[in-house]
């Protein structure tokens, strides 16, 4: 199991538009259930609660990229924001752009206490200040 996480806020903003995070026990889109929604009329990007982490975090990615979508009207289908979702947490994991759970620390910057550029970092995910 990984000690990384990626950050969900409670607001995010998007270009001049700041979203709000919700978490409601039920969640559907067109009468299907689903794990998140994005309504740019709102303002409001809703992750269902109670998902498993991992879900959540490709939800939350997946989410976030609708309201890009929408902001830079780049028209993307739903396939190509699963895919780009997917490969975006896979970069922000891989490249440990996420903190730790043990120490609350950024990935490369726990390491120096400086920020390293992406491709820099050498170890994996499963070091932490606090694990030695």
């Amino acid at each position: 199991m990984s000690n990384w996480r990626l950050l969900i806020p409670a607001h995010l903003k998007v270009g001049g538009r700041t979203y709000n995070i919700t978490h409601p026990d039920r969640l559907e889109d067109e009468g299907e259930p689903c794990d998140g929604l994005t309504d740019s009329d709102t303002l409001e990007i809703q992750l269902l609660a109670g998902i498993p982490e991992q879900n959540e975090k490709l939800t939350f990615v997946h989410e976030m990229l609708h309201a890009v979508d929408d902001f830079a009207a780049l028209h993307l289908t739903e396939d190509t924001v699963e895919r780009l979702a997917q490969a975006l947490l896979m970069v922000l994991v891989d490249n440990e752009l996420v903190d730790c759970i043990d120490c609350g620390e950024l990935g490369a910057e726990a390491r120096t206490g400086e920020p390293v550029a992406v491709g820099q970092v050498g170890e994996g995910l499963d070091w932490c200040p606090r694990m030695g």
